[in-house]
């Protein structure tokens, strides 16, 4: 019970986040963005409070860490499937994570480029439910299309962001 709990709270706390992020959207897409690697980018005034690399060995990851802790709250890990590179993705990551520094929810940000490679796709959720990680972010249409097929009724709560409306 105290899982189910632990997820509402953070899918509440993403539905404030997503909110928020669509009525300031214009403002956060003029902002300056740091290039990770070749398909990432996320907002520079990040840097100042989130160590913000690509996962060694592997490119096609980036990992976003607080640099101090923001409350005495355990860290939530979050893993965030992108398709493929997109600007409105990248501005949609970085007003997730300044809402969440905002609302001081301490949360350690995986973001994979699985490229919509069933394997890639398969092996990052594994990876999130071995570890533990308390989200997984479909990030637009085609992750989501792809959670649906392939991870619906997972153990892990899933959030789309990004997406065309979902009814089937």
């Amino acid at each position: 019970m105290r899982t189910l709990d632990r997820a509402r709270r953070l899918v509440a706390g993403f539905a404030t986040a997503a909110a928020i992020f669509v009525t300031t959207l214009p403002a956060a897409a003029s902002q300056s963005m740091l290039a990770v690697g070749t398909w990432f980018k996320i907002g520079t005034d990040l840097t100042r409070d989130w160590q913000i690399q690509s996962a060694p060995g592997d490119a096609r990851v980036v990992q976003v860490r607080p640099k101090r802790l923001l409350s005495s709250r355990p860290l939530r890990r979050v893993l965030v499937l992108y398709p493929r590179s997109s600007t409105a993705y990248d501005t949609a990551i970085t007003k997730m994570i300044e809402v969440f520094s905002d609302k001081r929810i301490d949360a350690e940000w995986t973001i994979n480029n699985f490229e919509l490679d069933i394997a890639r796709g398969q092996a990052a959720i594994a990876d999130a439910e071995t570890k533990n990680f308390d989200l997984i972010v479909a990030m637009g249409s085609e992750s989501t299309a792809w959670m649906w097929g392939n991870y619906r009724g997972g153990r892990l709560p899933v959030v789309s962001v990004c997406s065309k409306d979902p009814v089937l």
